[in-house]
């Protein structure tokens, strides 16, 4: 069996299933984006370019509320978005008065690479209450850091352990989380490091070198 690492000792111990009978992944691979001649997106930053990729759903929305209040207090940062949701999201800066945020739309892949790659921190935002959040690698993980992003995430069990042993942000309770990004917007020496961390690796992310062995393995039938 093949699964998430955070997945190995509940289905482990549930089917009572020897552990050395499965190979884990701790991140998912990104694969390289193919160029598809869209026209070049008009990027408008400001002095720290936060990003969140993906649709908002009724468990993130309350999260999301949070982040607005919290770049709307910091009028020197910007926040660029992509994906489902923008009408929602244009309602709640309309109703919470933030205008410091930019809604691109659903993008192709390519398209969301380059915006990615033109911020500086990502910001993931599930909801701590769902058990499935907590065991999951989540992709949004690996396309910020396959992109270069330093990351901001609510406090998920193994997306906090991932960008503590990558060294590439930080992990909080999303009260926390808002007034954290207020201090990174004005101070980006508490994120640059982080980001640097993250340019690093993008490489091996997006390579896919860390899974090569259990898929050759399995290739061979072995």
């Amino acid at each position: 069996l093949i699964v998430p690492e955070g997945f190995l000792p509940l289905i482990s111990e549930r089917y009572s299933i020897a552990s050395d009978r499965f190979r884990t992944f701790r991140r998912n691979i990104y694969l390289p984006a193919m160029d598809g001649g869209e026209p070049e997106i008009k990027f408008e930053g400001g002095e720290v370019n936060y990003f969140y990729s993906g649709s908002i759903d009724a468990s993130t929305a309350p999260n999301f509320r949070e982040v607005l209040r919290a770049v709307r207090n910091t009028p020197g940062c910007k926040l660029h978005m992509c994906g489902a949701d923008g009408e929602a999201v244009r309602k709640w800066c309309a109703e919470l008065e933030v205008t410091n945020v930019r809604h691109y739309g659903q993008l192709t892949v390519a398209a969301h690479d380059r915006l990615a790659a033109s911020c500086d921190i990502g910001l993931i935002l599930y909801s701590t209450d769902n058990p499935y959040n907590h065991l999951t690698p989540t992709m949004k993980y690996s396309a910020y850091l396959a992109n270069g992003l330093a990351i901001l995430s609510t406090d998920l069990q193994q997306l906090a352990k991932n960008v503590a042993i990558d060294k590439v942000g930080r992990a909080f309770p999303i009260n926390e989380l808002a007034l954290e990004l207020m201090r990174w917007a004005t101070r980006p020496a508490l994120w640059q490091p982080f980001k640097a961390a993250a340019e690093r690796q993008a490489g091996v992310v997006r390579s896919g070198d860390e899974m090569r062995g259990w898929i050759d393995e399995v290739a061979a039938g072995r």
